[in-house]
Formats: C-alpha cells, sequence, structure tokens
C-alpha cells in the first residue's frame, strides 16, 4: 500500500516535471522552492526526477529510417480500392 502524500507535496511533485521544462512561472517556481527547502522527500523526489530527466534526453534516438519501416509496411499492407474515382 502506496504512503498517501500531504496535498503540498503531491502539489510540489506535480509541479516537479514543469519545473525541469521552464513551464513554471516565477511565482510558481518561489512556492516549488520554499517547499522543497522544507521538505527532504520532494526535494530528492525532484533530483530523481531530473536524473531521470536528463538520461532519457541524452539517449541516442533511433533513425527515421528505423521508425519508418514499420509504418510503412502497415500503410501499404492493404492498397486502395477505388470505386467511382474515390479511394475506399
Amino acid at each position: 500500500m502506496e504512503a498517501v502524500l500531504p496535498e503540498e507535496c503531491e502539489r510540489a511533485r506535480a509541479r516537479a516535471s514543469q519545473a525541469l521544462d521552464c513551464e513554471l512561472s516565477q511565482l510558481e517556481r518561489a512556492h516549488l522552492r520554499s517547499h522543497l527547502d522544507s521538505c527532504d522527500s520532494c526535494a530528492t523526489f525532484l533530483a530523481e526526477l531530473r536524473e531521470v530527466t536528463h538520461e532519457l534526453r541524452a539517449a541516442a534516438l533511433p533513425a527515421p529510417s528505423d521508425l519508418a519501416s514499420p509504418l510503412h509496411s502497415l500503410r501499404f499492407s492493404h492498397p486502395v480500392q477505388e470505386t467511382n474515382g474515390r479511394a475506399k
């Protein structure tokens, strides 16, 4: 059973991802920083989220041709049938 977090911690954790993406207003950042200064649990959560986010952003992306192959086979697996000059 998961522990229930205080409402302020829930809000702070919901804003953590927005903070990493620079999507918070100055006021929201100040509220988050104030909470993190007094809550070790949420500060640790943000540090771990920052690490995961950094790893994901640094990961190599597949080449476009690698992505297109499955889509290409799906797209052309069923030929388009025309009736009365209209694709069906």
